[in-house]
């Protein structure tokens, strides 16, 4: 049940995105053709640098379930600038490990 709903959402919100494919072929595509377009998925992930802090964690636990909790699909629909608070908050972004061995 949970993940058709998923899919329906991902594909209302972008509807010329195929994250699944864009995952698997590994390349970062850096063209801003999905960036720029006028969806209602670009504006919320415009969203995740708002000023407004109940907004920004909002549009970021949202996306984050959309993607199934997903750290590389997360990166891959927002951008790693967008992504690392989220990920950083949940200690996905790596630097957990490094910075427990920094500690005296």
């Amino acid at each position: 049940y949970l993940p058709s709903l998923r899919k329906y959402l991902f594909k209302k919100l972008f509807p010329d995105r195929d994250l699944a494919n864009e995952v698997a072929s590994g390349s970062i595509d850096l063209n801003e053709k999905f960036r720029s377009s006028d969806t209602l998925g670009n504006k919320i992930i415009s969203y995740m640098t708002s000023l407004n802090m109940a907004v920004k964690y909002f549009s970021n636990e949202f996306l984050f379930q959309l993607v199934d909790e997903d750290a590389q699909m997360f990166i891959k629909l927002t951008g790693l600038g967008n992504a690392a608070g989220l990920l950083a908050m949940r200690n996905l972004f790596g630097m957990g490990k490094y910075l427990r061995d920094k500690e005296p």
